[in-house]
């Protein structure tokens, strides 16, 4: 097996916006999940199993999203004062 084999690619919707996932699983038998936001923008979630690293994964996604959507707001802010 390769150092780490894609085992899931779903999409999860929040707020009207699709955000793709892929699930790997590492050599271990361990997992995580990815989701890119931007080429630098990543946010990783790791876990035993399938089952348990998408369930953290969909609970941390929409605490990301919804941080980066502040994020824009506060910067917006900041550049029109």
């Amino acid at each position: 097996m390769k150092a780490s084999e894609k085992v899931l690619q779903t999409t999860i919707e929040i707020a009207g916006r699709e955000y793709e996932v892929a699930v790997f699983r590492r050599e271990s038998d361990r997992h995580y999940a990815v989701t890119r936001f931007s080429e630098s923008d990543v946010i990783v979630c790791d876990g035993g199993s399938l089952e348990e690293t998408l369930s953290i994964h969909v609970r941390s996604l929409p605490l990301a999203v919804s941080c980066r959507r502040h994020g824009s707001d506060t910067e917006s802010d900041a550049d029109a004062g």
